[in-house]
């Protein structure tokens, strides 16, 4: 596998533009999932049709798996023999998607974590993002020390965690965006700064 990232920014609101503009952007056939803040893990192959789930996985040439976000974090994982898309928002993040999918890759194709490279693409930053406690509690006392307090307010950064998780199980190289979906709101879609009106943007990876 020769494997492609990509992390675009602000696609259209409608969605027939959205799928127009997707398609001179995307390679091949792109398999999104239909998230939903779980730990579901899906296979896609050229015969994929969307369905319940927040990270994917394939192995063949021309597919391309990807995942919609707008604050949520994106985590594209690649290697020699597989390529993966995880949906990381809070409730992904405290599931540990993003490593199990990466042990999944391990188990499937009989790699080392150190073959796999992970790459977090843009996201609400700590700063911006804002929470009650029961996300920091969700997240568990190994995120402590990725998460800040300030009065009753909780700050995640829900990149750090993941990459923590993954370094955990052994991943060497992970590359993290330092970009802020909230604070660059004019090249990136924000749930936070545009409120249900919003876009998305879409990241891939695969072989292509």
């Amino acid at each position: 596998m020769q494997p492609t990232v990509f992390f675009s920014q602000k696609l259209p609101r409608e969605a027939e533009e959205r799928e127009r503009a997707l398609s001179r952007l995307c390679p091949g056939k792109l398999c999104l999932a239909g998230q939903v803040h779980g730990e579901t893990i899906l296979y896609a192959d050229h015969n994929y049709t969307a369905r319940a789930g927040d990270a994917l996985y394939t192995d063949l040439p021309g597919v391309f798996v990807g995942v919609k976000t707008a604050d949520c974090v994106p985590v594209l994982l690649t290697s020699r023999a597989a390529a993966a898309a995880v949906h990381a928002g809070w409730r992904g993040t405290a599931r540990r998607i993003a490593e199990k999918t990466a042990r999944l890759l391990c188990e499937t194709y009989r790699l080392s974590p150190e073959e796999i490279t992970a790459h977090i693409g843009p996201c609400i930053c700590q700063t911006c993002y804002e929470t009650d406690g029961e996300v920091a509690e969700a997240l568990g006392p190994e995120a402590a020390a990725y998460i800040a307090r300030r009065g009753a307010k909780f700050h995640p950064d829900l990149r750090a965690v993941n990459a923590h998780w993954l370094r955990n199980m052994g991943l060497r190289d992970i590359r993290v965006s330092p970009d802020c979906t909230r604070c660059l709101a004019d090249v990136y879609w924000s749930h936070r700064a545009h409120g249900s009106g919003r876009g998305v943007q879409v990241s891939w990876a695969g072989d292509g």
